[in-house]
């Protein structure tokens, strides 16, 4: 064998496998290593290279297909689940992330990127695809509902959690800033936020009540918009949801159609009749947090309701009357 030849054999990757095992073990080898990294990815032109060449591998359909078939390989996503979980309990990779977290948060260059990049994520057809049929999935799926309950009842029997939450609460409640942008922004005569009470008065529309819920669920035939189900796996009955996130909106007539609504600061300019309503479970309703998933869903449901059902998602009080006439 000539010298310098490498022979790829199994032997020979084994021992290299566990020479570079040995490697990253050692506390001195691994500060070296990082201070490179660091230094390297300060380097203006390495990063324009790295970021060149991310681009061009993401654009190889060979590569796609060889990190697809690694991703729903089962022993991978096994050690995959397995690191991730070893390393959650690990109280100083804890601190660590929590850190870096919270500062990446406060950043508002990272900030900026982060949004720009989730926007144009829920705006990708495909994605939006998979997304639904993912959630319409695991709403079905009796494991994953039992153990999104104990994951839930765990948190919230936490101590600590249920301090820090309560805390938190109490802090934005006396933030008279927020309570505004919150509960008072006003658009074309709408009042929008989650918070259900304001100087001791509810926010929802005096329309708001069992007559309307009753048209609203005759009108899905007591069905869910996403998963099509009847109730809550809990017993529950289905949740019935603003489109627009407006507590007010039974209460406002559509008379030129030039509504709006805002969503954290932003204004999205409304199609169709602003009265919208669907049902949800509570799993679904709950998902629709965040600003962007707050924007994809209302878009939707939009969508869905002017193209399906041509704008409505309720009877009125005469054709609900009428209906009752016929014995539905």
């Amino acid at each position: 064998m000539p010298i310098g030849v490498y022979v790829r054999s199994e032997e020979n990757l084994r021992n290299v496998k566990i020479a570079n095992q040995k490697l990253t073990q050692d506390p001195e080898w691994r500060r070296k290593n990082k201070e490179a990294n660091q230094k390297k990815a300060q380097d203006p032109e390495w990063r324009r290279k790295n970021k060149e060449a991310a681009i061009k591998r993401a654009q190889d359909p060979e590569w796609i297909r060889k990190q697809r078939e690694k991703n729903e390989n089962p022993e991978y996503i096994r050690k995959i689940t397995e690191m991730a979980q070893k390393r959650a309990q690990d109280p100083e990779w804890i601190r660590k992330h929590n850190e870096s977290s919270q500062k990446a948060c406060k950043d508002p260059e990272w900030i900026r990127k982060n949004t720009e990049q989730r926007e144009k994520m829920y705006q990708d057809p495909e994605w939006r695809r998979k997304h639904k049929e993912g959630i319409q999935k695991n709403i079905q799926n009796p494991e994953w509902i039992r153990k999104n309950k104990e994951a839930l009842q765990k948190l919230t029997q936490d101590p600590e959690w249920r301090r820090k939450n309560k805390e938190s609460t109490i802090r934005l409640a006396q933030d008279t800033e927020w309570l505004c942008k919150v509960v008072e922004s006003k658009i074309g005569g709408f009042w929008y936020g989650n918070v259900r009470y304001y100087d001791g008065k509810k926010l929802y529309c005096p329309i708001w009540g069992p007559d309307l819920w009753n048209r609203i669920e005759v009108f899905w035939g007591g069905r869910s918009i996403l998963s099509g189900v009847r109730i809550n796996p809990n017993g529950r009955k289905l949740t019935k949801h603003h489109v627009y996130y407006n507590k007010k909106s039974c209460c406002i007539e559509n008379d030129d159609g030039s509504y709006s609504v805002e969503i954290n600061g932003q204004i999205y300019p409304i199609i169709g009749d602003p009265n919208k309503f669907v049902l949800l479970t509570d799993n679904e309703h709950g998902m629709l947090t965040g600003h962007l998933n707050k924007v994809w869903y209302m878009r939707y449901f939009e969508w869905l309701i002017n193209t399906k059902f041509n704008g409505k998602s309720y009877y009125t009080q005469e054709e609900y009357e009428a209906l009752k006439m016929e014995g539905f």
